[in-house]
């Protein structure tokens, strides 16, 4: 839309503290000198903008690190979709972040109820735990089996997880003002991501449970007779979650 056929444009045409869009810029040098620009558009401020920056002094406003009120600055493209500077209607940078933290928040209260379920559940398998210690399987090799059987688990979690996302990502895009796409985790960066995120939770939520029920003495795994005790692990993880929850 044409500057001139704005509603009142004649009456703020020379207004130049009238702010009623936004201004991009091209520029030819592939590094820019932000803080050269500023000190050069200071006589177009002083000149234009004498009134503001008179009504800021008034008003007990402070100086920036160049000693002026009022200065023009260049935001690169790639900060304009977050920003804290009211811009294009963008969100903060530090909102992204947030969602990391809450999700990361969440992975780890349900590993822990991941633990705690496995280790409860291990109660009913001590006979076959004591049974294959007794035909020859070290403690090593019921580590591995017991790692690989939730690693499963997890992975059927995951594709559950991805499947959710599928379904609902249209809406949150909706909701957040967002384009992202199911397609965005393959990209090199997100995958690897991705893929370290799941080998690590699957490294914390399975592999102590395997080795706390792998450990334990033969002749009890055999009898039945065997009990878990919390460990200090797992009341720390307790706690946390609790503390996370409330």
């Amino acid at each position: 839309m044409r500057f001139e056929l704005k509603p009142n444009y004649d009456s703020y045409k020379e207004d130049w503290s009238y702010v009623d869009h936004e201004v991009f810029v091209k520029v030819k040098q592939n590094k820019i000198q932000k803080e050269a620009f500023s000190l050069a558009a200071r006589a177009l401020v002083n000149q234009h903008l004498e009134n503001d920056v008179v009504i800021l002094k008034r008003n007990g406003a402070t100086t920036d690190k160049n000693g002026d009120y009022l200065s023009l600055h260049l935001l690169p493209l790639k900060d304009y979709h977050l920003n804290n500077y009211q811009l294009g209607n963008a969100g903060s940078p530090t909102f992204p972040w947030v969602l990391l933290l809450i999700s990361g928040l969440l992975l780890f209260i349900a590993s822990s109820n991941f633990v705690n379920l496995s280790l409860a559940h291990s109660l009913n398998r001590n006979r076959e735990v004591g049974t294959r210690k007794v035909l020859g399987g070290t403690t090593w090799e019921l580590i591995k089996q017991l790692w690989v059987e939730a690693m499963l688990v997890l992975f059927i979690a995951l594709l559950l997880g991805v499947l959710l996302v599928g379904v609902g990502i249209q809406e949150y895009n909706k909701l957040m003002n967002y384009s992202l796409s199911l397609w965005d985790l393959l990209s090199p960066l997100n995958f690897v991501v991705f893929v370290s995120s799941f080998l690590l939770l699957s490294l914390f939520a399975g592999a102590y449970p395997a080795w706390r029920i792998a450990k334990q003495n033969t002749l009890r795994s055999l009898k039945g007779t065997v009990t878990y005790k919390k460990s200090k692990l797992q009341n720390t993880l307790t706690v946390f979650q609790f503390s996370i929850a409330s």
